[in-house]
């Protein structure tokens, strides 16, 4: 009887959650502005840029965390280019719907609030583990397209030398994605009236790589105080084909090690599913006894550590 009583409370949970989802996303479809913002291409990113330079100049951790989010796993990811309307806040109501729900059913099988916080943070990281490996997916093709994307630059200062000029032409090659991404970006945020300096600190951040910054800086200075940019392309380009040289030679590729990491992390939920809810003995011992709960915990707090640390390595460094 009183499991039956926690099935009720699980399913009209979740019919509130649900319900509250929609009206949200029903609320900002029918907000005027949103078709000018999220389906005008331009509009969508000035929007976005405006949201970063908004997080950068305001004070305070929790902005700085806002905007760090964004980076990692909005821009990095590339995610508003497949759900365009997708923005910081919404993605912790979607987080937060998300563990809401993940706890109600735990807690409707274990009754256990302790045991309901673990898992259910578990499933809050999940989204984020999988948005994490595609980042380090798309760090490693960007950094083996930043060579493409000197040559191309140097090729088309010969036309013209006007650096933004430039980039335009860029854009219009198919660079590797996430990179043509990111330099699409670029030239419709300089055609908003974005200054050139934000606009390439925006890419700068995107990119992450100490190389990339060393090229954004020396572009910088080229524009502001009219250096030579074709010999600085050409010396960066050798640079760049240097270090991928060394970086082949040495063999080492910290990207692909974090993403067999992650995929390892996604392997071990899937696992543990199968072991808590589709077997009736392990479910039984896990969720019904005080010592199985405290295993559980113990389990997920580990596994939450084991995130946090994989987070925290040191980016690769080219």
């Amino acid at each position: 009887m009183l499991t039956s009583d926690y099935l009720i409370i699980g399913l009209v949970l979740n019919c509130v959650i649900v319900f509250i989802g929609l009206y949200c996303i029903e609320r900002w479809m029918s907000i005027g502005s949103f078709r000018a913002v999220y389906l005008s291409k331009r509009l969508r990113i000035e929007h976005h840029a405006k949201q970063l330079l908004g997080y950068d100049s305001k004070k305070g951790y929790f902005h700085k965390f806002k905007l760090a989010f964004q980076i990692r796993f909005i821009e990095q990811t590339t995610l508003r280019k497949y759900i365009p309307w997708i923005t910081v806040t919404r993605s912790f109501v979607i987080l937060l719907i998300l563990y809401v729900g993940s706890f109600s059913l735990v807690y409707c099988k274990s009754a256990s609030i302790g045991l309901s916080i673990a898992l259910a943070s578990i499933g809050l990281l999940s989204p984020l583990v999988v948005l994490d490996t595609l980042r380090q997916y798309n760090d490693q093709r960007t950094r083996g397209e930043l060579i493409h994307l000197l040559s191309l630059l140097g090729q088309w200062y010969v036309v013209t030398e006007d650096v933004i000029r430039c980039f335009e032409k860029v854009s219009e090659n198919r660079l590797v994605e996430p990179l043509a991404t990111y330099i699409d970006d670029f030239v419709i945020q300089v055609h908003s009236g974005f200054e050139v300096t934000q606009a390439l600190e925006l890419l700068n951040r995107k990119v992450e790589s100490s190389f990339f910054n060393m090229f954004i800086v020396n572009i910088d200075q080229a524009i502001k105080n009219r250096g030579d940019v074709g010999i600085m392309l050409k010396n960066l380009e050798d640079e760049a084909y240097r270090l991928q040289e060394e970086f082949n030679r040495r063999k080492m590729s910290t990207v692909n090690d974090k993403i067999i990491i992650y995929c390892t992390m996604l392997l071990v939920l899937v696992i543990g599913y199968h072991f808590l809810v589709l077997n009736n003995t392990t479910e039984q011992f896990y969720f019904h006894t005080p010592l199985g709960r405290l295993l559980v915990v113990i389990f997920c707090m580990l596994y939450l550590l084991g995130f946090f640390i994989t987070m925290g390595m040191s980016r690769l460094e080219y």
